[in-house]
């Protein structure tokens, strides 16, 4: 009796999760939205309920898939390849501002917020440049990334995702290669190109394959620097990338060049709808990949290394005398210019920690928490300029 109870219970138990499954593979039910941490893994719908430092924007653009990978990720409502061809002509877009402007008729007038519902203008230090490109400003500006473009400068938010050891990128989203990534940044990447190309740089496209060897010689340069608060010190420091980064076959830290605007590129990825259909669509693949800056040659990251060592995986290490604690929140500044200002602040900093291990060895109390981020003798850390 015990055991035909038992089959039965098994026997409905199986029709009605069958039931259910079927329901939802016919639409039925509404599709279960991802965890937080899978929304930002997949670059999906932000969520308030993230929290820092992996807090997502919450200005990202609307519609977002999260059925990676059997549909591609849609980014934005138009299309990505349009927008960053929108970007690389400015003409049309303060044209179609001007005509937008002396329209005054209520009818083109209310049309023309349908279509572009975007949020509100936000304030901005870009003064009036930001206004001959009204559309883009709208859609390119959330809490964690911001663009000046009088003075060509982009601010992203972030966090320290390797302090130490084996690494192939600089900087990557969620979805990139956390794994051998510095850092990770805390914005969509066809924003970051957009304010490039709006900056009026234009792509190499220099990089085909991964590990490409040899040096990169064509494109613009766009420097990159890291600002955090130093949790020893209790102050804001400030070091360019390069510094960051070792070179165990120079035995010293990245040559200070630059990195290289190669831009990320266009591919046609093939997936079937839900009727089954097959569908071609454009993806931008920095957005799908999630690398935004590389020190090993990627035909997918926006910015790369321009060494000719950067064909090399085996080389590069995260300089964990400098980096903060993994987690540790920082702000990623990237300018079309050198600062000389911030480009002489390591030089400060070792000099002061210098002058503390100094005191510190005076009074007999050794090292204290942290030595000098350059030990004596160590030919490791010495920085090539």
């Amino acid at each position: 009796m015990r055991q035909t109870f038992l089959w039965f219970s098994v026997v409905i138990l199986g029709i009605t999760f069958g039931v259910i499954f079927w329901k939802m593979d016919q639409g039925s039910f509404p599709q279960l939205q991802n965890s937080p941490y899978d929304q930002a893994k997949l670059g999906g719908i932000p969520s308030t309920r993230l929290t820092s430092p992996h807090a997502q924007p919450q200005n990202h653009s609307p519609a977002q898939s999260s059925s990676f990978p059997n549909a591609p990720v849609q980014f934005h409502p138009s299309s990505t390849k349009a927008l960053i061809q929108d970007a690389s002509s400015p003409s049309s877009s303060v044209k179609g501002a001007s005509s937008a402007k002396g329209a005054s008729s209520a009818k083109g007038v209310s049309s023309a917020k349908k279509s572009n519902p975007g949020p509100s203008r936000p304030r901005s230090s870009a003064g009036k440049d930001s206004a001959v490109w009204p559309k883009l400003c709208f859609r390119l500006k959330d809490k964690n990334f911001h663009v000046d473009f009088k003075k060509k400068i982009i601010y992203v938010k972030g966090f320290v995702c390797i302090p130490k050891g084996l690494v192939e990128v600089m900087a990557c989203t969620m979805r990139g290669k956390r794994h051998e990534s510095v850092f990770v940044l805390l914005c969509q990447p066809q924003k970051f190109q957009q304010a490039l190309l709006i900056f009026g740089l234009v792509p190499s496209h220099e990089v085909k394959i991964f590990g490409q060897q040899g040096a990169l010689t064509k494109g613009p340069r766009v420097y990159m620097y890291a600002l955090w608060k130093d949790p020893l010190a209790k102050k804001m420091v400030i070091f360019r990338a390069e510094d960051l980064i070792f070179n165990r076959k120079t035995y010293t830290t990245m040559k200070r060049t630059g990195w290289v605007f190669n831009g990320s590129r266009f591919i046609k990825h093939r997936y079937r709808d839900k009727a089954g259909k097959a569908v071609i669509r454009e993806i931008f693949m920095a957005d799908y990949a999630g690398n935004v800056v590389t020190v090993y040659h990627d035909p997918d990251s926006i910015l790369d290394n321009p060494l000719k060592e950067g064909g090399d995986d085996t080389i590069w290490y995260a300089n964990y005398q400098l980096l903060p604690p993994k987690g540790h929140p920082v702000e990623l500044i990237f300018t079309t210019k050198p600062n000389p200002q911030w480009d002489g602040f390591l030089d400060l900093f070792l000099k002061e920690e210098a002058r503390k291990l100094r005191e510190q060895q005076a009074k007999g109390r050794g090292a204290g928490q942290r030595s000098s981020p350059v030990p004596k003798g160590d030919s490791s850390t010495k920085r090539q300029n």
